[in-house]
């Protein structure tokens, strides 16, 4: 990558030509997981630079008033990293086994909340959708950006509903059920109503028999939380999540549980339920993932996939043209 001389003027600063020579390029190793990065090992994906402006460059920042006090210039230096990833990103929004409903007035997109709230430049076509069934699409739906199927599904389309092109999957979709919670987790027992769960910066399991959130009734989320669910779980009051970051819920539906039915207004979570029915109803907006084995979202719904969030366990979770692979990680 530095082979060739890439000293050049890129840009000016207080004025003045900032000048990069070839020491200040770094090719660097970037790891997606713990946000780190190495230099050296011949194996890069990104790039560190560093930009000076200092005296012995002779391009140092001129002070004025700290010339009283025998100062007349001080260097300052910024960096800058840049990485391409592997891939697109893994499916946000999955019906495993059965048919994924859409009806009526319907936005699945993306965003990536380590970047900040969700909408204007943080608005991205990953929403990709997946499934080893049919799928029918009712009214105005719009899916930015595709859908993803095995050979020999269909796709009903009722209305006028607008999405990217619909590609094969390579292999069928596989999403290990949960069978017990962490040692250690909190019990809940049977939640009816509203309650607080979490504190600080350290996660916290709990695992409850139901969770039955009634309109008027809150949950508060006030650290990094796994749920771990043998029951149903119903969410129709309001749900507050530290910080609005989808990666503070993590809902997970055990092995032989119930359905998951939200109709909150407004869900900043990582809903994992392979094995049973995820209903979204109307008038919800999802931020986070949504994976179930069936599927159904009704009334004007959203769900806006989070590209933050880690891998799931799994077969086949990056889309085959991206080039990427899957990616294994722990549900507990």
């Amino acid at each position: 990558m530095c082979d060739e001389s890439l000293e050049r003027i890129v840009t000016a600063v207080d004025g003045t030509p900032l000048v990069l020579i070839n020491s200040d390029i770094t090719p660097i190793k970037w790891d997606t997981a713990s946000g780190t990065y190495t230099t050296g090992g011949g194996t890069y994906n990104g790039v560190r630079i560093i930009a000076h402006r200092s005296a012995a460059r002779s391009t140092a920042i001129p002070l004025t008033f700290a010339k009283m006090i025998g100062m007349s210039s001080c260097d300052i230096s910024a960096t800058s990293i840049a990485y391409c990833g592997s891939g697109l990103p893994p499916y946000g929004v999955v019906g495993i086994s059965g048919t994924l409903i859409q009806n009526n007035t319907i936005t699945i997109d993306s965003y990536n909340s380590a970047a900040g709230s969700y909408g204007g430049a943080n608005a991205f076509t990953h929403g990709y959708v997946a499934t080893n069934g049919g799928i029918t699409l009712t009214g105005g739906v719009t899916i930015n950006k595709d859908i993803y199927m095995l050979s020999g599904q269909s796709i009903t389309a009722n209305g006028s509903p607008n999405y990217g092109t619909r590609q094969t999957l390579s292999a069928s979709l596989s999403y290990p059920g949960i069978a017990s919670a962490p040692v250690g987790s909190t019990n809940l027992g049977n939640v009816n109503g509203g309650t607080t769960l979490g504190s600080g910066s350290s996660n916290t399991n709990y695992v409850a028999n139901g969770i039955n959130l009634n309109s008027g009734q809150s949950l508060n989320i006030n650290g990094p939380v796994t749920l771990y669910v043998s029951g149903n779980l119903t969410l129709n009051g309001t749900v507050n999540v530290l910080n609005n970051l989808p990666s503070n819920f993590a809902i997970r539906m055990l092995t032989g549980s119930g359905g998951v039915n939200i109709q909150t207004t407004t869900l900043y979570a990582d809903i994992y339920s392979p094995q049973t029915v995820v209903n979204i109803n109307p008038g919800t907006t999802i931020y986070g993932r949504v994976i179930g084995n069936n599927l159904n979202i009704s009334g004007s719904a959203a769900i806006h996939y989070d590209e933050g969030l880690p891998a799931l366990p799994g077969a086949t979770q990056a889309p085959p043209s991206s080039g990427g692979s899957s990616a294994a990680a722990s549900l507990e």
